[in-house]
This record gives structure tokens, C-alpha cells and sequence, in this order.
């Protein structure tokens, strides 16, 4: 299991990967903003996070890199998850 996500990149990758952001962001009449935040709920769900934002920069073989299940998933988004499949599971 790799501890962290921004490991898996080198300082130029990640140069690459925010310029190609900032460049489809503008063609969408858009600014590029990398949500951080996501880091607070799980490793895993940056590296989703992560891999998805990368692809839509057109980044894909940065994007290859990350497989979001190699990651820590957080207890409490597990616990939701349970929660949420049995309230689903106990609708008729």
C-alpha cells in the first residue's frame, strides 16, 4: 500500500499536470482550483480525486498511475457506506 498519493509523481509531473489543468480550465472559461480538501475525508478519495482531475487535464498517464484501492479508506467512510447499504437494503 503507498502512504501517500504525491509520492507517485516527481516535481516536473506535477508542473506538467497543473499547467495542463490551467490550460483546460481557461478553454472552458474556467480557473483551475485543486481542491484539497478531499485530502480530510481519505487518502483514498484524493486519489480518486486526484486520478479523475488528472484525466480530465488530459494527463492520462499520470493518471494511470493512481489506483484510488491501494489507498487508506477512512473507518468513518466505510461506516456511512454500511449505514447507507442498509437503509437502501430495508426499502421495499
Amino acid at each position: 500500500m503507498t502512504a501517500n498519493v504525491v509520492e507517485l509523481f516527481t516535481e516536473t509531473e506535477w508542473v506538467r499536470f497543473y499547467d495542463a489543468a490551467q490550460q483546460a480550465a481557461r478553454a472552458r472559461g474556467s480557473v483551475f482550483v485543486l481542491d484539497e480538501s478531499v485530502r480530510m475525508v481519505s487518502e483514498r478519495a484524493w486519489a480518486a480525486y486526484l486520478r479523475d482531475t488528472m484525466t480530465g487535464a488530459g494527463v492520462d498517464d499520470l493518471a494511470a498511475r493512481i489506483v484510488p484501492e491501494n489507498y487508506p479508506q477512512s473507518e468513518l467512510v466505510d461506516q456511512l457506506a454500511a449505514l447507507s447499504s442498509r437503509r437502501n437494503g430495508a426499502r421495499p
